[in-house]
């Protein structure tokens, strides 16, 4: 058995996040394991939490295989155009559930993840593929392409694990990432593994728990917006027939 516990702070387009996340792996025999996600915080001082669960088959020395459920939601998420057809909801989830998998080349990881979201935010299809290096058995560094139901966003960070003498399963990491509509994104934190002792932060990534598949934590980020504008702060406006208020005045547009 294993376990990691994160600690990040973030800026997801402007709104700042605090999250923690705890990932839980038991083995079901030789080479197989299932793994439990929590993570909980606040996004732009409002709750958040979510949990995921896998079942999966690795061998450490060519790559992994296997299946991944999540939920998420947002409390007080009192945007008026989540979608077209529910209004003024105070809660946003999302669902998502799909395969994924993870292929290691000497010091090169590839991993991903494919699937389908939905819930009354976004809903559609997603995938995500990461490369990742280690520069050294304790320092990696990782470039990621994701697409969620008709965005897309690039994203790279690293993670350094200092073997401290008094804290060896400490490490660092960091992640910056741009995508559609300028959207843009940022965190650091801190994590620390817990079970059996490995030598190395590459050692103990191909051994034991495989990366939840949470999307960021920012529910502004992740709305439905394309059947409905946002609100208007512009009163309204009484034209007569024939004629449209064009945020001006009334203009006038023969039939």
């Amino acid at each position: 058995m294993n376990a990691k516990v994160s600690l990040q702070g973030l800026s997801l387009d402007g709104r700042g996040a605090g999250i923690a996340t705890g990932l839980f792996t038991a083995p079901l025999g030789h080479s197989f394991g299932a793994q439990i996600d929590v993570q909980a915080g606040g996004v732009n001082s409002e709750a958040y939490w979510g949990t995921g669960a896998h079942l999966f088959w690795r061998d450490p020395n060519v790559g992994m295989l296997g299946v991944a459920y999540s939920y998420q939601q947002w409390s007080n998420a009192n945007f008026g155009w989540i979608n077209a057809t529910t209004r003024d909801i105070k809660t946003a989830n999302l669902h998502r559930g799909g395969v994924q998998g993870e292929l290691y080349l000497s010091r090169l990881t590839l991993s991903g993840y494919a699937g389908y979201q939905d819930g009354n935010t976004r809903e559609g299809a997603f995938g995500h593929l990461t490369l990742k290096y280690y520069a050294t058995d304790d320092l990696s560094f990782h470039v990621a392409g994701d697409h969620y139901a008709g965005r897309n966003m690039i994203r790279g960070g690293l993670e350094y694990r200092p073997n401290l003498s008094v804290l060896p399963n400490l490490a660092f990491f960091a992640e910056g990432g741009y995508g559609t509509h300028e959207y843009g994104m940022a965190t650091a934190g801190v994590r620390y593994y817990f079970g059996k002792s490995t030598p190395n932060l590459i050692v103990r990534d191909r051994r034991s728990d495989p990366e939840h598949i949470f999307i960021n934590p920012d529910v502004s980020g992740n709305l439905d917006k394309s059947n409905q504008p946002a609100p208007s702060s512009t009163p309204s406006h009484s034209c007569p027939p024939s004629y449209e208020w064009n945020g001006t005045y009334c203009q006038y547009f023969p039939t």
